[in-house]
């Protein structure tokens, strides 16, 4: 579907590709069945080892393919968005697909607010046979978020819910191909931070397939770590290539300290405690800690059990009211104590 016949403007539809042979045929479905039609297809294998280049080139022979070595979602996307030709670009990973009318409600949307550069929305995610909401059901339907909306909610938006202008994508240089964990994240603050407007149109417009296995201890501490890096650069002191960050001092305390906290607790967890203290220490150093960032960074360093069990227990809190937002009460309760996919 590369350059289809419409009087809309052009969305690029950006697949980045890695060993999704068995998936990606249901992804390019996806886009098809989009009821709004002036869409192509771009597609970046990420150096697949599998038959991804066979089964793209069978079932998506109109696409705009391009091939590199694996370097990761980030890179990829960002390599498909080069050679893309429109006006609006659209990601979409290789295991998840979209609803319908998703393009065509997100382009509505941005047509009634041209303040919007990106706008996402919320998604049902799949994990084995359960099914439930990515993002809380409650609120209104249309709302902007800020950068500290997105740094101090428990669930964020995701790639392939966005809808992003292309000269915004473009102007910010794209994804950070350096965070593993939250490049999303970063990118969606950095274009709130650069002026723009980040909207969330909360409707269930994408299906979201989550990977197989338990999150590790290292796996933790890695997210907790790029977590840490979206914050950084986040920071009001700092004057950054193409936007600045609109946190107060103090509201850029509360959120690195929160990610610092993170960090040690998960170093706390494997045993690692001189790699803790580090970022514990790191808390003193801000321009404007809080009372409650003083209090466990101290706490840490006098009695690490009772941190680890304050900050676990702080951490489920936040859970239950996600699955509270998703389900209602007691509905929430009820998935929350069953053990339900986070």
């Amino acid at each position: 579907m590369t350059a289809p016949v419409s009087s809309g403007p052009l969305v690029s539809a950006i697949i980045p590709a890695y060993n999704s042979a068995d998936t990606i045929g249901d992804a390019i479905e996806s886009i098809r069945r989009q009821t709004y039609p002036n869409i192509e297809i771009v597609i970046c294998n990420d150096g697949s080892t599998d038959d991804t280049a066979a089964v793209i080139g069978e079932l998506c022979p109109e696409a705009s393919y391009i091939e590199q070595e694996n370097a990761g979602p980030a890179a990829a996307r960002n390599a498909a968005a080069a050679v893309a030709s429109g006006e609006f670009l659209a990601t979409l990973d290789s295991d998840d697909q979209w609803t319908p009318g998703k393009i065509e409600r997100q382009l509505a949307a941005l047509s009634d607010n041209p303040r919007i550069g990106a706008i996402a929305t919320n998604g049902i995610a799949v994990a084995g046979d359960r099914r439930y909401p990515w993002l809380s059901r409650g609120g209104p339907r249309l709302r902007e978020l800020s950068v500290q909306d997105l740094l101090r909610g428990h669930r964020n938006p995701i790639a392939p819910s966005m809808l992003c202008r292309a000269d915004v994508f473009r102007a910010l240089g794209g994804y950070d191909c350096d965070i593993v964990c939250g490049e999303d994240l970063d990118l969606f603050c950095r274009i709130v931070a650069s002026g723009q407007a980040f909207a969330l149109l909360n409707e269930p417009l994408y299906v979201y397939v989550r990977g197989e296995g338990a999150i590790t201890g290292g796996s933790i501490t890695r997210h907790a770590w790029d977590m840490l890096r979206v914050v950084e650069k986040m920071d009001p002191r700092v004057q950054h290539d193409g936007y600045q960050s609109p946190l107060t001092p103090r509201e850029f305390s509360e959120a690195y300290g929160e990610r610092l906290l993170r960090l040690a607790w998960a170093h706390l967890r494997r045993g690692e405690r001189e790699e803790a203290e580090r970022y514990l220490q790191e808390i003193s150093t801000l321009p404007a800690p809080g009372p409650r960032l003083r209090m466990l960074a101290g706490l840490a360093g006098r009695n690490r059990r009772l941190f680890r069990a304050l900050f676990t227990v702080e951490r489920r809190a936040r859970h239950l009211e996600l699955f509270v937002g998703r389900w209602g009460l007691i509905g929430g309760v009820r998935q929350y104590l069953a053990g339900r996919a986070d």
